[in-house]
């Protein structure tokens, strides 16, 4: 299965096929060809398709974030507070044309990195190739597909489970979590770089690393509940941590 996230995909395909429109020397808004965002869209999914699946037997399937709101505001309001919620002029006229002619998937307060994250994890699912840019994925078990720097990850549980890790203490300005003051990118790294050498990738390995992340929390005066906001902010969900039959999400735990 190829999984591509549609809300990439869609804000690419407008920016690329729009055009700033002036009139009488005044601007008057960009203008977007929805014919060639459409072309483009097809043209997009079909050079997929012939990179990543040279035997024909990959479904496609495209993740949609759901438009009544995300789950992640109940563990901290001011997530993502700094976005407008507007989607740019046309968007809604594509998803359409997606859903009717690609299969497509939406989950209840979820985004779409989420439904990626818990289609790719589920078990009829194995060998499924996740198409993204955004880096959150990393954080799946998977196989990971970068279009923009046209390289192919085979993520592994314990890299994801650190990645995870790393996130919940760098933070990210683009999802407006803070992380753990002062740590950075380069500290969570180097603080979870000799979890990696742990030779067994049990809940007690999983553990110990959850007690580093909670030491780097406490250094700067926070708790532990305090560095849980912040690791179930940063989780892309899991098949585990998706209730099918209540269409809720789990809450994560230290030692998933």
């Amino acid at each position: 299965m190829i999984l591509i996230d549609g809300d990439i995909m869609l804000y690419n395909s407008i920016h690329k096929t729009s055009i700033n429109v002036e009139f009488d020397g005044e601007w008057i808004g960009p203008y977007l060809d929805l014919r060639q965002a459409r072309a483009r869209i097809d043209l997009y999914v079909k050079g997929l398709q012939e990179k990543l699946d040279d035997k024909g037997d990959h479904k496609v399937v495209v993740a949609w974030s759901d438009h009544d709101g995300c789950f992640r505001h109940d563990i901290d309001p001011s997530y993502k507070q700094n976005r407008t919620g507007k989607k740019p002029g046309g968007w809604f006229e594509l998803e359409s044309y997606v859903d009717g002619v690609y299969h497509t998937e939406r989950m209840p307060l979820l985004e779409a990195d989420d439904v990626l994250g818990i289609l790719a994890t589920q078990k009829a699912n194995r060998g499924s190739i996740i198409v993204s840019d955004d880096k959150d994925l990393q954080t799946i078990p998977s196989t990971l597909y970068r279009p923009r720097q046209g390289e192919l990850l085979n993520v592994t549980t314990k890299e994801a489970d650190l990645y995870h890790l790393q996130q919940a203490l760098e933070g990210d300005r683009v999802d407006d979590y803070p992380g753990c003051p002062g740590v950075g990118a380069v500290g969570a790294k180097r603080l979870l770089a000799p979890l990696l050498e742990e030779p067994r990738w049990i809940r007690a390995a999983k553990l110990r690393a959850w007690d580093t992340v909670v030491a780097a929390f406490e250094k700067k005066g926070l708790t532990e509940q305090d560095a849980l906001v912040q690791a179930r902010l940063a989780r892309i969900l899991r098949s585990s941590e998706w209730d099918d039959k209540t269409r809720k999400p789990l809450p994560w735990n230290p030692g998933q």
